[in-house]
């Protein structure tokens, strides 16, 4: 109950128009860090799918529909590869949807990329690696990388080559 009364008085407070230094104090004040941008104030999210989330979600369902869950399965039994649905996925840019656009991505985000995980899943093939290759490695080199690093991969991931990451501990 603390925090729900913390959020609606910092909502309110944030909700008129007070400076973002006015709004941050007001955060401190009742136990908040971090604060939106004065250009995120006020916006809310949008969980709903827009008409080019549809055509995405019916685009990427048809091409897991022509391999279908006996591929996946058939693969997964034999200890095959799925690297033909791979390919089609990425030659359709489905993988790289999320990637930016100069490295000849989609330029869009993850929650793009999260419907092409969430249509080859309902159609029986699910590509966990998207994950760790698209999601992953791929707004980690996008968002963090050099430009030559970014030069060096994200054209290969556009390509379908697959990456990967290790993490240690000391």
């Amino acid at each position: 109950a603390n925090n729900a009364n913390r959020a609606e008085r910092l909502a309110r407070y944030c909700s008129v128009e007070g400076s973002t230094t006015e709004c941050r104090t007001a955060a401190m004040a009742v136990g908040y860090r971090a604060l939106p941008s004065e250009r995120q104030r006020g916006r809310t999210m949008d969980f709903g799918d827009n008409p080019e989330h549809e055509l995405l979600r019916e685009s990427v369902a048809k091409l897991g529909g022509q391999f279908g869950h006996r591929y996946y399965l058939e693969a997964s039994k034999t200890g095959a590869k799925t690297t033909e649905l791979w390919q089609a996925a990425s030659d359709h840019g489905y993988l790289s949807v999320n990637l930016p656009e100069e490295y000849g991505g989609g330029g869009q985000g993850v929650a793009e990329l999260s419907i092409v995980c969430e249509e080859l899943a309902a159609q029986g093939c699910p590509l966990l690696l998207i994950l760790v290759s698209s999601a992953i490695c791929g707004e980690l080199i996008g968002r963090f990388a050099t430009a030559e690093q970014r030069q060096a991969w994200l054209p290969r991931m556009v390509a379908g080559e697959k990456i990967a990451f290790a993490i240690t501990e000391p």
